[in-house]
């Protein structure tokens, strides 16, 4: 099995050269798909689907068939959960949505075949969470806000290919752990598409 890692390593060496560097320089892009938020409390779980939309600026170096670059993006999400009941004149009513989130990270490629690239990407982000509560019994009535920020890890892989001398699509999948409030653990599942140009 060592022999075969060094021997596939050599030939990926040998075989850089003859990579053009289609995945070099600045790039910008625009993102959007599928968004599930997760959250689990006192060993329940619960979890909400939405639309997630958002940017992506990053650079690139390319040496051979081997990609890595640093990358910052922000992206918004319709994910919301709402919670209440009404009876005997008491009416109450609890949401929680999904607003902003930072990343900034790198991500590492290989180029698999011609305009083609095959990735991964590790990050910081950052997410808020707005809470909503509403309460009416005939007497007394209210209405509170309130918004937090969480940091956690993102990862996640993709796969990017080239269309025409430097616009680019891509399909990615990733992974967002929060760094956990007391016993409330959040989560998020995305699977993206994009459309980027790259300088």
């Amino acid at each position: 099995m060592m022999k075969f890692a060094i021997a596939s390593a050599a030939a990926l060496l040998v075989a850089a050269p003859a990579f053009a560097n289609d995945f070099d320089g600045f790039r910008v892009e625009a993102n959007g798909g599928w968004d599930r938020v997760g959250l689990k409390a006192d060993g329940e779980k619960a979890h909400k689907d939405g639309f997630v939309f958002g940017a992506e600026l990053g650079w690139d170096y390319q040496s051979g068939g081997l990609v890595v670059g640093p990358y910052a993006g922000v992206d918004a999400s319709t994910a919301k959960y709402c919670d209440g009941y009404s009876q005997g004149g008491i009416s109450y009513r609890a949401c929680v949505k999904a607003r902003r989130n930072f990343e900034v990270g790198a991500r590492l490629g290989g180029v698999v075949a011609k305009g083609t690239l095959v990735y991964a990407k590790l990050a910081y982000a950052n997410g808020r969470a707005q809470a909503s509560v509403r309460y009416d019994d005939g007497f007394t009535s209210y209405h509170l806000k309130d918004s937090a920020n969480r940091g956690g890890i993102r990862a996640g892989v993709g796969v990017e290919y080239l269309v025409g001398h430097n616009a680019y699509v891509k399909a990615e999948y990733r992974y967002t752990h929060y760094k956990s409030l007391g016993d409330v653990h959040l989560n998020r599942n995305q699977i993206v598409g994009g459309v980027g140009i790259r300088f």
